[in-house]
């Protein structure tokens, strides 16, 4: 009697389900399951609506029960793999996967969610293993394709990755994202045409992504379409309002167009907010400062510093500006007028002590970064206003960050000063040791703020050229031979790479990266290594044993922490309390770990990263030797 009630009361909860009756539906179902408890189907199907429901606690219990009463039910095992992963859980989310397959090797979705997992933990080779049986099984879905094509794109293997996108957009023509990355592919090969259309497709399949209007406004740059390009800037800059790049992309297009659209789009301007006015003088500043019109960058900074006295960026930008002696005295008079508003960015008073010191004023210079030094900090902590300041710091510094290049340095120092205890030095880069040790102990230590000597407190700087320099290690041992030293070792492929690129992008490197290797190499191969590396050069400056290696012999051991850059963007909050651990500092949590200056580069081919790989090998050996730890890198 009570299976045939059940089967009944069953049968009404599907009922009830069908007509949106939710609540009533699961308490059919859980009454089925206590009238038949034996049946697994009833037990399967509470526990799909229960997670429906995001009751997942239950759910999981139902399907449980469900592989208690059979335990070959693999779509239980499946189910429980879909919620542990919902819940992140994904160590037992890959077992009950696991075992969905043992029973039912066929279902292509079990493999694609497997897949998925691996995807997320970066386990790229056993992700794309899991796609492309998922693709075996069931070749019509498209994001079984996607993400294949993802994987692939990341092992670099870019012309079976394209095929697979483009089998995703075959079968699914509104799959926006596969779009975007045929038109980064294309973009990336100079198949600028094809790289618009692309981008224009998935524009019109989603008009809210900033990416895709970002990507192809540089697109049309780079044809010439510049009045085109400006549409697409102010579509993706109205999404990200304050993502600079986009501006910076405007600016291009607008001073290629000409002097008159650029005054007359000024003119438009002046309606808009205060943001964009501000931005779009940064992103003309940069966009001269690209082209080397240095006087005009510095025209366009000082317009948005005369739109909002307190913006960052502008100061920021001047700081790598190259000034002539007539820009120099007359951006010093600039800063002492707007110095004397009482709302002005701290950086004014840094920017004007640099300023200074090149014009060998260096007291001067020292006053202007005590200044800054003291607003930039109570800006950050209002109350140490209260503490009294003594005029000038004593004490060294309390950590170098010594680099390396292209590691992460950027984003280490941003997140150390987010911490209540450290406090900031005018700059980050003050480069001290290697270009401006004449300049003498007080100016140094004028860059930091005098409150720092607190013990409670604590400050440091981040030059990351200092490790390739044994002058600057030795100067550093004479001079503050106690002081904490942080390294960051990146990838030395990619940290070539980028290195390379960076300076392609800004016109500073005109060969190939093809021929940096095969100039490094052969100078390797016919020098000594101690007289090869006395020169600049990409690849020599990822040897990091050459360089980390004197760096220990001098300093005591527990002075020194090197990080390894992968594991401290994949799993930064761990990295960080091992920092402030090493800097004797409770932990901090932040909710603002974003990477800072983040590089962009065209995707570089299979062959130039295996002759990267079989130049890095013995160097990597050697390195992990000498430390005694594995660093994997692939």
């Amino acid at each position: 009697m009570d299976v045939e009630t059940a089967k009944q009361i069953f049968s009404a909860g599907q009922y009830l389900e069908q007509d949106g009756k939710i609540e009533e539906a699961i308490a059919c179902y859980q009454q089925a399951t206590k009238l038949h408890p034996e049946h697994y189907q009833y037990h399967y199907k509470l526990g799909t609506i229960l997670r429906q429901q995001s009751k997942l606690e239950l759910a999981i219990q139902s399907f449980l029960q469900a592989i208690v009463v059979n335990s070959n039910h693999s779509w239980s095992y499946h189910a429980l793999g879909e919620v542990f992963e919902t819940r992140q859980n994904f160590s037992t989310a890959i077992e009950y996967y696991n075992r969905a397959i043992e029973l039912n090797a066929n279902f292509s979705w079990s493999h694609y969610n497997l897949g998925r997992i691996f995807h997320r933990q970066n386990k790229i080779g056993a992700a794309k293993n899991c796609y492309q049986k998922a693709i075996e099984l069931d070749d019509s879905f498209d994001w079984s394709h996607y993400f294949l094509a993802e994987t692939l794109a990341l092992e670099q293997d870019s012309k079976i990755a394209i095929n697979h996108y483009q089998k995703a957009v075959e079968l699914n023509p509104n799959l926006h994202e596969a779009y975007y990355q045929l038109g980064k592919y294309e973009q990336d090969r100079g198949n600028l045409h094809q790289a618009a259309k692309y981008y224009s497709r998935a524009i019109e399949n989603n008009q809210q992504n900033y990416y895709y209007y970002y990507y192809l406004g540089i697109t049309l740059i780079q044809l010439a379409k510049f009045e085109q390009a400006i549409d697409c800037c102010e579509s993706a800059i109205a999404l990200q309002p304050n993502n600079l790049q986009a501006y910076f992309y405007l600016g291009q297009a607008l001073i290629n167009i000409g002097n008159n659209a650029l005054t007359n789009y000024r003119c438009q301007a002046k309606d808009c907010s205060q943001i964009f006015r501000v931005n779009l003088e940064i992103g003309l500043a940069q966009a001269w400062q690209q082209r080397k019109n240095f006087s005009k960058s510095i025209k366009c900074c000082q317009n948005a510093m005369k739109i909002d006295p307190k913006a960052e960026i502008p100061f920021k930008i001047l700081q790598y500006i190259p000034l002539k002696k007539e820009d120099l005295e007359q951006i010093i008079v600039f800063y002492q007028q707007i110095g004397k508003s009482s709302q002005t960015c701290p950086l004014l008073w840094g920017n004007l002590g640099d300023n200074l010191t090149k014009q060998s004023r260096i007291e001067d210079a020292i006053d202007c970064y005590r200044t800054s030094s003291y607003e930039n900090n109570i800006n950050k902590n209002p109350n140490l206003a209260k503490l009294n300041w003594q005029q000038n710091k004593q004490l060294a510094p309390d950590f170098i960050i010594i680099g390396a290049t292209k590691c992460g340095t950027t984003s280490l120092f941003s997140y150390l000063n987010q911490h209540p205890k450290i406090l900031s030095p005018h700059r980050k880069e003050i480069n001290f040791f290697n270009h401006n040790f004449d300049l003498g102990i007080p100016w140094y230590l004028s860059q930091f703020p005098a409150i720092a000597d607190f013990p409670e407190f604590i400050t440091g700087e981040a030059s990351p050229f200092y490790i390739y320099n044994e002058q600057v290690m030795d100067r550093i041992k004479q001079l503050f031979p106690n002081i904490k030293l942080i390294a960051m070792l990146r990838n030395p492929i990619e940290r070539t790479i980028s290195e390379y690129y960076h300076a392609a992008n800004h016109g500073i490197e005109k060969r190939s990266l093809a021929e940096l290797i095969e100039i490094e190499t052969e100078q390797l191969a016919t020098m000594s290594r101690r007289e090869a590396m006395e020169t600049f050069g990409y690849l020599k400056n990822s040897i990091y044993i050459e360089k980390i290696s004197k760096w220990i012999d001098t300093f005591p051991q527990k002075n020194i922490l090197i990080i390894q850059s992968e594991s401290f963007f994949e799993d930064t909050a761990s990295i960080m309390k091992e920092v402030f651990q090493f800097l004797n500092l409770p932990y901090q949590e932040s909710d603002r770990l974003i990477p800072c200056n983040v590089g962009t580069y065209p995707t570089v081919s299979k062959e130039i990263r295996q002759k990267l790989k079989e130049f890095f090998i013995p160097y990597n050996q050697e390195l992990e030797e000498y430390l005694d730890r594995k660093f994997n890198w692939r």
